[in-house]
This record gives C-alpha cells, sequence and structure tokens, in this order.
C-alpha cells in the first residue's frame, strides 16, 4: 500500500526500518559521507552513494542510528563506475571478515578517520 510505513514480508506487516528513513538516518548518512567521503570501503572506489552499516541492521535492528557505524558503498541504486560492484548489495548481511579479503580496499578504514 503506498504511503504504508511498514514492507510486507512472507505475508507479515513489518515494521519500516528507522536505519533506512527518518530524519535522524538521513542526518547521520550526511554526516558519515562529510566524515568518510565517498570512497566505497569495500572495493575502495570513488562515487559510493550508499550508507553500508558496520553491523548489519538485520542482525542488530536496536543498534543507535551513527555516522561512525556506517561506511560509504557503492549499492544497488548506483553501482561502481570503476569495477561495476554493487558492494553493499554484494555484501548483504555478511560479516565484513566475510567479505574483506574478497574485497581488498586501499585504505583501513577501520582505524578511523585519517588527518
Amino acid at each position: 500500500m503506498p504511503g504504508d510505513p511498514s514492507l510486507r514480508r512472507e505475508g507479515v506487516a513489518v515494521p519500516a526500518s528507522p536505519h533506512r528513513s527518518g530524519r535522524p538516518y538521513r542526518t547521520a548518512r550526511e554526516r558519515m559521507f562529510e566524515i568518510y567521503g565517498d570512497l566505497c570501503h569495500l572495493c575502495g572506489h570513488h562515487g559510493a552513494g550508499e550508507a553500508d552499516h558496520l553491523v548489519p541492521i538485520s542482525k542488530d535492528a536496536d543498534q543507535p542510528i551513527d555516522p561512525h557505524a556506517m561506511r560509504p558503498a557503492h549499492g544497488a541504486n548506483a553501482p561502481c563506475p570503476v569495477c561495476g560492484r554493487k558492494c553493499n548489495t554484494a555484501r548483504g548481511n555478511k560479516p565484513l571478515t566475510a567479505v574483506r579479503p574478497k574485497l581488498r580496499t586501499s585504505r583501513d578504514w577501520y582505524a578511523g578517520p585519517q588527518r
């Protein structure tokens, strides 16, 4: 139903996650891009337009909305212009340790912002 804030999953209404909509999420996402830029933390190429949660929302839906708990990534709406990957989509809800060896980056994203 248009305008319905819930998602339909197997015929059951599931409330929309505050991690994907609403002002707090948009503010945190904007702040994440200010802190980390648009370099995808999964493939290392510029042009990332999505926020990838370091701990997937499906694993911890109650985590705080925090720009430091997100990193820039390419996704379904904007694949990487260099390698063509949809990095966030390819990662899914797998832990970073499961995808990191396959998707090497030119920067250590887990050391915090570079100064």
